[in-house]
């Protein structure tokens, strides 16, 4: 025990002639004389409140016994205590301060992504409304099929006009020249098929007769 430890009635001190003290539960101290009745009368002789005594020997409880423990030993025990909670409070923050840092850089990479991915998706609708915009799709169809009736067409009108410089020619030099009927240039040409034709068949008699007469 420490040499504060003294009778809070009479003022005895702790030495070492064996002198009993008890503490109440209140916090005070009373030597063994005193505290008779107190134990009698569970009053305290110093706060006059209602408590319970404890007797202070090597049977003490420890969580009483660390009160009457010299300084020099609490403090040294206190100092490994602060120590040992100091050094685990560092590890334990510089493991989060490291999580904080790795979340920190997670979530700008993926901000960054999200970004990215929201220009790509606007990139793409943006083409997309191009493409199906019913306009621009409306004007580019007239646009295909007039180049290709262009195409298809572009040749027969050249053909038919062609054709008709070509009418307009034969016409403009006819003009001048006699016209001769069809049907009468059809007919002499018939008779004179007949007539080659008669004259063919009248030699091939007079051939065969001339054989005969052999």
């Amino acid at each position: 025990m420490n040499d504060f430890i003294h009778c809070n009635k009479c003022f005895a001190v702790h030495d070492s002639s064996g002198k009993k003290f008890l503490l109440t539960s209140c916090s005070h101290i009373f030597c063994y004389s005193c505290s008779a009745s107190v134990a009698n009368d569970r009053i305290c002789l110093k706060c006059k409140n209602r408590c319970n005594l404890i007797q202070l020997d090597s049977g003490t409880r420890p969580d009483i016994k660390m009160y009457f423990e010299p300084l020099d030993k609490l403090i040294l025990k206190l100092q490994k205590i602060e120590k040992f909670q100091r050094t685990q409070r560092e590890h334990l923050f510089k493991h989060l301060t490291s999580e904080t840092s790795k979340g920190n850089q997670a979530q700008e990479k993926w901000e960054r992504k999200m970004s990215d991915l929201k220009k790509e998706i606007n990139h793409l609708r943006s083409k997309l409304n191009n493409r199906y915009d019913p306009i621009k799709m409306s004007s580019s169809s007239a646009g295909y099929y007039s180049r290709q009736n262009s195409s298809v067409l572009g040749p027969s009108r050249q053909g038919t006009s062609s054709s008709r410089l070509q009418c307009n020619s034969t016409f403009g030099s006819l003009r001048g020249a006699p016209i001769t009927p069809l049907i009468d240039h059809r007919i002499t040409n018939l008779d004179q098929h007949s007539n080659s034709s008669s004259k063919i068949t009248l030699r091939s008699v007079s051939d065969l007769s001339s054989f005969q007469t052999r």
